[in-house]
């Protein structure tokens, strides 16, 4: 007994022994970058191989040839959102992206089919989407490591920024965060009873930020405090407005309603808010 026992153990030692794969560093490890930009959601998925020291471009990464854009898989994009690049419009949606390096200018293609490792009698021209240059900068800081990253980022545009060595190349993407903030405010108002003075107040706050015309943003800031009213917050928001306006003596009487409200509320956060607005506009006078 005792020696079926030893065999069945033994074996079962063996195959789990046996199981087990040899794991050593990846030399060029995978990265995932996320980052919400207006109302995109933007993910970047990408190897980064690293120089020691080996000439890159015009050397490892050949240049006016097609470059993966990093190493093993491709690199893929992906966009929750419809965006704008180069003057044109893409759909939501998973890309990769490849490039051709040059000493100024990158040719940047985005691509359709996100699964080839290699582009060797894989890659073909008509699976392109779309295809434009983008400047290609020398850089006094060497980075070692091939990066992607997420940068410059505004409520409705942001770049691409690949880095390696000495070069430096961004691909700008615009945003359509106007229209789309549009078209919800203008469903909302097709059922005005299910819009909530918190709707209108982000409206209204989106565009004092992102338009030069603030008629809307005036508009939905008093619709915030007729349904919400003495709101310290709304109060600071519409007095800004008024303020951007040229309607200073307004904008001052409001701003010293919302400190009252903020007073009587035991808000400090809008008590010193709202002081410090009311200092600021007095500096402009």
């Amino acid at each position: 007994m005792k020696f079926i026992f030893g065999v069945v153990f033994s074996l079962f030692l063996f195959n789990f022994v046996g199981a087990q794969a040899l794991k050593v560093p990846t030399l060029s490890p995978r990265c995932e970058i996320s980052q919400e930009v207006g109302l995109t959601d933007v993910k970047i998925s990408y190897s980064r191989p690293s120089a020691k020291g080996r000439e890159i471009f015009g050397g490892l990464v050949p240049t006016e040839e097609i470059w993966r854009t990093g190493a093993n898989a491709a690199t893929t994009v992906t966009f929750s959102e419809e965006v704008t690049m180069a003057n044109k419009t893409l759909p939501a949606g998973t890309y990769a992206i490849y490039t051709i390096p040059n000493s100024d200018i990158w040719t940047i293609i985005i691509h359709s089919k996100t699964d080839m490792r290699s582009l060797d009698g894989n890659y073909k021209e008509e699976n392109d989407v779309m295809r434009f240059g983008v400047i290609a900068s020398n850089s006094l800081i060497h980075t070692e490591t091939f990066t992607i990253d997420i940068n410059d980022i505004t409520t409705s545009s942001f770049n691409i920024t690949m880095s390696w060595a000495n070069k430096i190349a961004k691909i700008p993407v615009k945003l359509n965060v106007d229209n789309q903030v549009a078209a919800q405010m203008e469903e909302l108002a097709n059922n005005p009873e299910g819009i909530s003075h918190r709707d209108y107040f982000k409206a209204a706050e989106y565009d004092f930020h992102n338009k030069d015309d603030h008629k809307k943003a005036y508009t939905y800031i008093r619709a915030a405090l007729d349904a919400d009213k003495e709101n310290p917050r709304y109060g600071l928001l519409k007095a800004k407005i008024e303020n951007k306006a040229g309607m200073f003596n307004t904008a001052m009487e409001t701003v010293r309603q919302a400190n009252n409200w903020a007073r009587v509320q035991g808000n400090t956060n809008y008590i010193n808010q709202t002081v410090l607005f009311s200092k600021e506009m007095s500096k402009q006078r």
